[in-house]
């Protein structure tokens, strides 16, 4: 079962991975707009 469409939440931000790396900004609004159309299918 997916979850509810309101309870999606934007991330704005990266958290740190190993080494000190975080997802680039292209990166992060893929990841939105993968979740986003997760939550609302």
């Amino acid at each position: 079962d997916r979850p509810l469409a309101a309870d999606w939440k934007k991330l704005e931000s990266s958290r740190e991975y190993r080494n000190g790396n975080a997802l680039r900004e292209y990166q992060l609004e893929g990841l939105n707009w993968l979740t986003f159309n997760w939550y609302n299918s």
